[in-house]
C-alpha cells in the first residue's frame, strides 16, 4: 500500500503509509514503550483502528458513534 503520486487523504506523495509503517517495525518493537510511562506503538495503532472503525460506522449511518466511544476498549 503505497501513495499516489499526488497523495492522498491519509497519505503524502510516494510514502508508505500507515500499513507501511508498521509493517517496518518487528511486535517487539511495537510493544516497547519507547521511554517509561509512554504509549507504544502497538497501543497508537490500536487508537487508530477504533477510530478508523467509528469514522465507518458514521459513513454507513450511525448518526453520531463518536457519543458513547469507549476509548478504553
Amino acid at each position: 500500500l503505497q501513495a499516489s503520486p499526488h497523495g492522498g487523504w491519509f497519505l503524502n506523495p510516494g510514502e508508505q503509509g500507515f500499513v507501511g509503517e508498521l509493517a517496518s517495525v518487528t511486535a517487539k518493537q511495537a510493544s516497547t514503550e519507547p521511554a517509561p510511562g509512554r504509549k507504544t506503538i502497538a497501543s497508537h495503532a490500536s487508537h487508530i483502528d477504533y477510530h478508523l472503525t467509528l469514522l465507518n460506522r458514521f459513513a454507513r449511518g450511525e448518526p453520531n458513534p463518536f457519543a458513547n466511544a469507549d476509548w478504553n476498549e
